[in-house]
């Protein structure tokens, strides 16, 4: 799974809740949510200074920080998609 195919999960978990309602999701279930969450925007910011950057360590920082970012989101999807990773946590919640 590429981490771009994932950019809206924000905008897709939230279309999912208003025509399911609010997903019930146990503490680990919605840490993992939130890290996503955080993680994405983190990672949107960093692609946003790559292209203002000009100096070259600054951007080699940045490249190693985007990296990091997207092995941590690899590890926290862990399905194909947003649809699946909703499905994945709120059927881990309830057991």
């Amino acid at each position: 799974m590429k981490i771009s195919e994932n950019k809206n999960l924000k905008k897709k978990v939230g279309s999912s809740s208003c025509t399911r309602g609010v997903p019930h999701l146990n503490a680990e279930q919605h840490r993992r949510l939130l890290n996503i969450l955080a993680l994405e925007i983190e990672l949107k910011t960093i692609t946003g200074l790559k292209e203002k950057i000009k100096s070259f360590d600054d951007l080699y920082k940045l490249y190693i920080k985007g990296n990091r970012i997207e092995k941590q989101l690899k590890d926290l999807y862990k399905t194909t998609s947003p649809k699946e990773i909703l499905m994945d946590m709120t059927e881990k919640s309830s057991n």
